[in-house]
């Protein structure tokens, strides 16, 4: 296993550097800036799929990340998707820990900030895939591991994550879902079961990012054998 040691130096021009310890080392993540500045500079008819949520470090992420961490064993050597990457914190803990990582964002400026975040923590470069879950350009049943951090914060969400983990998750795979604790999301968790689905709770905790702080639900969602 990898045990790098992310760059001291000050982030580069026109971005902000965000640390933080997780799984053993120190990350070292950049951002072009925080939400309500890019947010502001973006046009009021621009597409709510481009709303630069991205460029956030939130909790669940965070919170997610450590579960992957802590679940090396599993994730080893395995292929992993994870949904709305962002600026890659749980791609890059999954890929840390050996995984074989494909992460996608529909946001392209995302993909970059990704891409570079993996180079300045030395972790092998996952798969960098810009996509909409809404059309999913990968192959079916191929990934026994899923995971997305704070992907279902509008209800809008829930029939099109539900279509991608069923169509890409491998038989016998795992989802696991980092979940902030908002009226929106509270029906999610049934709306699964009502789908089919096994959903297990694996924990709920305070969580503090280098951003903010919420409470976080951990949750693992799977199939039923056929």
């Amino acid at each position: 296993m990898p045990h790098a040691a992310s760059s001291s130096a000050p982030a580069r021009p026109g971005r902000e550097a965000l640390t933080l310890e997780l799984a053993g080392r120190t990350w070292r993540i950049e951002r072009e800036g925080d939400l309500e500045t890019l947010w502001n500079s973006i046009s009021d008819d621009s597409s709510e799929d481009l709303i630069p949520y991205w460029v956030e470090m939130w909790p669940a992420g965070v919170a997610l990340a450590d579960h992957i961490a802590a679940h090396r064993e599993d994730i080893a050597g395995r292929l992993c998707l994870d949904v709305g990457c962002g600026l890659a914190l749980t791609a890059l803990a999954a890929s840390f820990v050996g995984g074989k990582v494909a992460a996608f964002d529909i946001v392209h400026e995302a993909l970059v900030y990704a891409r570079d975040n993996a180079a300045l923590n030395a972790v092998p470069q996952p798969l960098w895939l810009r996509m909409d879950w809404r059309a999913p350009a990968i192959r079916p049943r191929s990934f026994p591991y899923i995971f997305g951090g704070d992907v279902i914060y509008e209800r809008r969400f829930f029939e099109p994550l539900e279509a991608l983990f069923r169509y890409a998750l491998a038989p016998g795979g795992r989802v696991w879902l980092g979940e902030a604790r908002r009226d929106v999301s509270k029906p999610f968790p049934d709306r699964f079961r009502e789908c089919g689905w096994n959903v297990a709770h694996l924990g709920v905790q305070k969580r503090v990012s280098p951003t903010s702080a919420m409470t976080v639900n951990l949750w693992e969602l799977t199939l039923p054998d056929a």
